[in-house]
């Protein structure tokens, strides 16, 4: 069953868990619904199927907005990437990234951050990733001598 633009009858709800868009449909002569996020049905319906390894971002960061010319494929590993940075705080300097430690607050090039396995970098520097190690130890040195309690110690 089609649409008179060519594209399968398909209807339109919003989640208002997640906030976005989805498609139902049902294939002519079969009895189940699909469903699927409007942005990769309308996506599919313009260009094919989305490869493996790929996802489908909104350019203007509105995940309702679900128009073609507002939709890129890019790669899963790509897509991460652009959006764990927007979660963190990042910035440019002289075309040097840096981000801002969530321990200590300071802004440092990402060179002074462990990287994950993912392309990201972990939240706090190098130096306050130690401190937290060293006081994380203490910790557990003193709760296991007072018996397996947690014991709080202060800083």
């Amino acid at each position: 069953m089609e649409h008179g633009d060519g594209w399968p009858k398909a209807w339109r709800y919003f989640c208002r868990a997640d906030g976005r868009w989805y498609r139902k449909w049902r294939n002519a002569g079969s009895r189940r619904i699909f469903s699927q996020l409007e942005s990769r049905w309308v996506w599919e319906q313009a260009n094919g199927l989305i490869p493996a390894g790929h996802e489908i971002h909104h350019r203007n960061g509105d995940a309702t907005d679900n128009r073609i010319e507002n939709l890129q494929l890019v790669t899963a590993a790509w897509h991460d990437n652009y959006h764990q940075r927007l979660r963190e705080a990042h910035r440019w300097v002289n075309g040097v990234e840096e981000r801002q430690c969530q321990r200590c607050r300071e802004w440092k090039q990402l060179s002074e951050f462990h990287p994950r396995r993912g392309g990201t970098y972990q939240g706090y520097c190098k130096e306050c990733a130690k401190a937290y190690l060293r006081e994380w130890k203490r910790r557990r040195r003193a709760a296991s001598a007072a018996g397996g309690t947690d014991v709080e110690i202060p800083k």
